[in-house]
């Protein structure tokens, strides 16, 4: 059965109906987290009875419907590659698990669904009697589908039994900007407190002031709801929040505008200090410097290219760190900076809540503003790679840029 056979079959259960409502619900719209993704109009249910009736689909056939332009497609694929590996001895375990993380290095594993019907079997099944680096080092990567990958996929250890992992892992991702990570975080930490319970209540009293409400409701779903209660009245540390001084020099000619500092940003006092955010990595290819540099010494080399660096927003509240949270919003005087730095020329807005927000409230801002696609993992939609492309050929024009490679 080819993938052209399979996609055909797809086709014929799929409704216009279905099409428009998963649309919506896997949110594919302008700056969604899965912004462009396209869909059939079929249902799990059917896509599963599609792949269950081909079982016997060739390896090239599953790597071809993951590699389709269509969402049911790319499910169907998964559900093969998954059928595949249930029935496969360790050799081809291995090389089903390779090709699986391909596909999710090429963006093609992009959405929360994907994740969770693959990422148990095969990488949590396939790691079980293994060394786990590779959640740790998928925990790194600037993708937010393969830092959900490294979460969702410890559900099968945890399930065994083995819950040391997902602890480990849940406190590095906790502070994640994107609330999907914190409703895996929570799921996990809630499967976790099933086998141990109270395992689970050292871990939230040593986070439950600081992690985000979201998380913290899905880990304690199972306590009775007195229980619950206690933990939700937990006083929060997060009130007010307050953005940053900029990081400017008079002879400063381009201006970086975020919108609000995230969660370990604020914690860190540090722009762009979430790990899995690529800001630092894209300035160090633009800029000519490295990023691992230490912080301070990251900041001096924006200046001395040139570069300033600040936020819209200077004062707001917010839930988490994504960008849809921010209420009660209060500007920075970016007045007062132009007027200080008279020989900026253009200025970048990093994503797109930033460059909304500057609309807002300076709709007669005086220098050029390019908009230019989040260095956040929460802008999945985009590889590092593309967004470095993007980043460079906008700046290009205006600056010299580096060759450094990070």
């Amino acid at each position: 059965m080819s993938a052209k056979a399979i996609l055909d079959e797809l086709r014929a259960a799929a409704s216009e109906e279905k099409r428009a409502v998963l649309s919506r619900f896997f949110k594919s719209g302008p700056d969604e987290y899965g912004e462009g993704d396209r869909f059939l109009g079929v249902m799990v249910p059917q896509i599963r009875a599609v792949a269950k009736n081909h079982a016997g689909a060739s390896a090239l056939t599953e790597d071809a419907l993951l590699a389709s332009p269509w969402h049911e497609a790319r499910e169907c694929g998964l559900f093969l590659m998954c059928n595949r590996f249930t029935r496969a001895d360790e050799a081809e375990r291995a090389a089903i698990l390779a090709r699986y993380l391909a596909a999710a290095a090429a963006g093609r594993v992009n959405n929360w669904d994907l994740v969770d019907l693959s990422a148990p079997t095969l990488v949590g099944q396939f790691l079980a009697d293994k060394p786990r680096e590779l959640l740790y080092d998928l925990a790194r990567r600037p993708s937010l589908w393969e830092n959900r990958i490294a979460i969702v996929s410890t559900l099968h250890l945890v399930r065994r039994g083995d819950l040391d992992d997902a602890f480990r892992l849940a406190e590095k991702l906790l502070h994640h900007p994107h609330d999907l990570m914190h409703k895996a975080v929570g799921w996990v930490l809630r499967e976790c407190g099933k086998r141990d319970a109270d395992r689970l209540r050292t871990f939230l009293r040593k986070h439950a002031d600081s992690m985000p409400r979201t998380a913290l409701r899905y880990a304690i779903e199972r306590f009775d709801a007195d229980e619950r209660k206690r933990w939700l009245a937990t006083p929060s540390a997060k009130s007010l929040l307050k953005s940053f001084p900029p990081v400017a020099r008079a002879d400063a000619e381009l201006l970086i505008l975020g919108s609000m500092p995230g969660e370990e940003s604020l914690r860190k006092a540090q722009y762009y200090a979430f790990p899995q955010n690529a800001f630092w990595r894209i300035a160090g290819a633009l800029f000519g410097f490295n990023p691992a540099l230490p912080y301070p010494r990251r900041l001096t080399a924006l200046k001395k290219a040139h570069v300033a660096l600040w936020d819209v927003v200077g004062t707001c509240r917010r839930e988490g760190s994504l960008d849809s949270s921010i209420k009660d919003a209060v500007p920075n005087d970016l007045p007062a900076l132009l007027a200080r730095c008279p020989r900026l020329k253009l200025v970048v807005c990093n994503g797109g809540a930033s460059c909304a927000s500057l609309r807002r409230f300076f709709p007669n801002f005086p220098l050029p503003v390019v908009r230019l696609p989040s260095t956040s993992p929460a802008a999945a939609r985009l590889s590092f790679d593309r967004k470095l492309e993007l980043w460079r050929s906008a700046l290009e024009p205006y600056f010299h840029i580096g060759t450094f490679d990070p």
